[in-house]
Order: C-alpha cells, then structure tokens, then sequence
C-alpha cells in the first residue's frame, strides 16, 4: 500500500476499515527493537516467533504476525532463563511460553509494540488453545516414548518424527488411509478464530448440544455440526470440512475418513463408529485457509 514517510521517521498509511482513515506506524523502530532483543537473546526470540507462527497456523490461533512478535519481544524482556540457550533447550522455551500467554490477562484487548508503542490488538480468544499446548507440552516432557507425537500435534506435521514400521505392523495395516491436511490443499494465513458445535438427535428429535454434553455421545444419533462463530469473517468465503473417525471399529470397516470437501455452514453425519473421532471445518477466502477449528467427537 501507499505510505508517506513523516519528518520523524513515521509512516502514514491509509486504512480502508470502517469507512477509510489515515493510520501512523513505525516499522523500523520496531525492527529496530526486535533485532536488538534478538542477538542479546542468542536469536531465540526470532526463532520463538517462528514456532509460535506454526501454532498459530496449525490449530487457527487468532493471533496476527505482528502480536505474536510483541508478545514473543515481551517474555524476553521478562525472562533472562534463555538469554545463551540453544536448541536443546527448546522444548522447556516453547512450554514456558505457552504459559506466558495463559498468564495474559483474559479482557486485555492491545499491547504495545517493541519500539513504537503501537497498539496491537488481538483477533480474537488465544488462551484457551495456549492452555491445550501447554498442556500438550507438559506431556512430551513427561514421556519421552510420545514426546515427537505431541511436538507434532503442537506445531503440525512439518514437525519432523522418528517413525518405526515394522513388517508386523505394516502387514496388520488393512485399512486404507485416505486423510487429506489443509495444508496440501491451501496456503493458511490464519486470521480469523471460529467455533464449531453440533445438534444431537434422534428420530428428528433434538436432545442436546455437543458442547454441553457431559458423556460421550450414543450411537446411531445424528449429529448435524455447524459454525456457531466467525469473528466477522467479511463475505464471501468457503467452507470445508473433515471427518476423521478414529479407533479399531472404523479401522476394521475401512471408514477412517479423513477427506476434506467443500460444504455449507452445516455438516450432517451419524455416530455409527466408537472411538475418539473429530470433525474439522476451514474457511477459505481468496485461496487462502484463513481460520480453521476442530471439535472432539468422543463414541
């Protein structure tokens, strides 16, 4: 976009939102403070902030690039633990970070930026889904046999796992793997934070909602999923879904799943299979996945 440089090193911008405005920021005091931090920090802030994006991406955090940075930039400032570490050290920087953020004040709406003082606004919720990466941290440093699984299930499939097959297993493999990742379909440029929730019914009768059942859900009930929430995605978009049927009954009728399709706001299925299963839903604008979200379908 156009911008104007000002007498003191500023930038003027125009801001098309609501309704049009002219906008002040300085990109190169906060490079500027960021690049400082990270050679005193022995880079770990900049590399922080990467694996942090992977998150972000992974599991559709609302977080831009821009509050990641300040938030990353702000636990260095208040943690000394990791000014020299290297890699080795990682798994502990990664965990006490997702702490950091579970420690953020709930109602807090903007931080300031490293160097300008800007405001930088969150999109959206990022605490509860830093509590399940913190949670999943503390798992991988606690059993070293899961520690690559649960890396992964933190920061996606590009986390690289040490994987074993022996010939027992792979002749014992007679189901077929049909999943698709989003990831292979569309470029993420996660912006945007969704809910999902389900109708429970029978007989065209509804009983409850899944994210309020307290068991697990019966079988032979329909489930009809829906996007309860879009955080003022601007229109129009697409919608695409997963179905991921997980344990030995789906493995046993060949049903895993897994293929992603193009959908409406309203995803219809039947809780056939037991098993800890889980529905997906993306949204797609301008070829981008801008915002994704998954729920947990315990049978």
């Amino acid at each position: 976009m156009p911008a104007f440089r000002l007498d003191d090193g500023r930038f003027r911008y125009p801001d098309s939102n609501d309704g049009g405005s002219w906008e002040v920021c300085n990109p190169i005091a906060e490079k500027k403070a960021v690049n400082i931090l990270n050679q005193e920090r022995n880079r770990n802030l900049k590399n922080l902030a990467k694996m942090v994006r992977s998150w972000k991406d992974t599991h559709g955090v609302p977080l831009s690039g821009m509050l990641i940075d300040t938030l990353a930039y702000r636990f260095f400032q208040s943690n000394r633990e990791y000014d020299e570490s290297g890699y080795a050290s990682y798994k502990y920087l990664v965990k006490d970070f997702f702490a950091y953020l579970v420690d953020q004040p709930a109602e807090k709406e903007f931080w300031r930026a490293p160097g300008s003082g800007s405001e930088v606004y969150k999109g959206g919720k990022f605490i509860p889904k830093a509590k399940k990466a913190l949670r999943k941290c503390r798992e991988a440093l606690d059993d070293e046999n899961q520690a690559d699984k649960k890396w992964r299930e933190i920061f996606g499939k590009k986390f690289p796992v040490k994987k074993v097959v022996t010939k027992v297993e792979e002749s014992a493999r007679d189901y077929r793997d049909t999943e698709q990742s989003i990831e292979d379909m569309f470029p993420l440029n996660i912006q945007y934070g969704i809910e999902l929730d389900a109708n429970i019914g029978k007989d065209n009768r509804m009983l409850a909602l899944l994210s309020k059942l307290t068991s697990r859900v019966s079988k032979e009930r329909d489930l009809k999923f829906f996007v309860q929430r879009t955080d003022h995605i601007p229109e129009p978009f697409d919608i695409y879904w997963k179905v991921k049927n997980i344990g030995p009954e789906a493995e046993r009728k060949d049903m895993i799943r897994g293929q992603i399709t193009k959908g409406g706001r309203y995803q219809e299925e039947r809780s056939d299979f037991s098993g800890e299963h889980y529905v997906e839903c993306y949204i797609i604008k301008d070829g981008f996945c801008i915002a994704r979200e998954s729920i947990s379908v315990p049978i």
